[in-house]
């Protein structure tokens, strides 16, 4: 009497088709490197990442102004805003350089361009920072958020006209 096979739970492993033939891929590694493609197909460009966050922080810029103005028709020579709150996309990379070897990360490409555009304004004293990064700051302000912090030189009445 012949003995008795164990039954098998899954089907014989067969060879690959690709298997025997030389250089072919696997199915698997086919689709991976589909899945590669499509993905850098539909990843954005550096420079329509940097265009997207510049027309946001024109935007911000924007609201800086409008409330900047508020306080000067208020009668005040200096401004505290709160340019924007961080979203959850603010932790997103743009990566650059040879191999993406320079990550930029848009909460740092955003307080830049914020400072660099405000210290441009020609403000007396300006300030750009995010309060969870100062302790110093006993302020309360919205979690994860820019804040700008500015003054201005008020000319006398008769510079004024």
């Amino acid at each position: 009497q012949a003995p008795v096979q164990p039954r098998q739970t899954s089907p014989p492993s067969s060879p690959s088709p690709a298997a025997g033939r030389p250089g072919a891929m696997s199915f698997a590694a086919e689709l991976g490197v589909r899945t590669r493609r499509a993905v850098e197909d539909s990843r954005r460009t550096v420079e329509e990442v940097l265009a997207q966050w510049k027309a946001e922080v024109f935007q911000v810029l924007m609201h800086f102004k409008v409330e900047c103005g508020k306080q000067a028709d208020a009668r005040m020579d200096n401004a505290t805003v709160v340019l924007c709150t961080m979203g959850s996309d603010w932790s997103a990379t743009c990566r650059r350089g040879v191999n993406n070897a320079e990550t930029l990360l848009k909460k740092d490409f955003f307080q830049q361009e914020l400072e660099a555009h405000i210290h441009a304004m020609g403000f007396s004293a300006a300030t750009v920072f995010n309060p969870e990064e100062s302790p110093s700051i006993d302020a309360e302000y919205p979690p994860r958020s820019l804040v700008a912090t500015v003054s201005w030189a008020v000319p006398d009445h008769d510079e004024a006209n």
